[in-house]
């Protein structure tokens, strides 16, 4: 389990994600691109 850390930009709460979870969505990006008709059908 990884953990999350908070940061006050202004008035705003931000989120620093571990480098385990970049890697996870930017595999993510690359599968919904390849296969955006599909998910488009299935999103019906």
């Amino acid at each position: 389990m990884s953990t999350l850390k908070l940061t006050q930009l202004g008035k705003s709460l931000g989120v620093i994600l571990p480098k385990e979870f970049a890697v996870q969505l930017d595999a993510a990006r690359k599968i919904m691109k390849s296969r955006r008709r599909v998910l488009r059908q299935l999103a019906r």
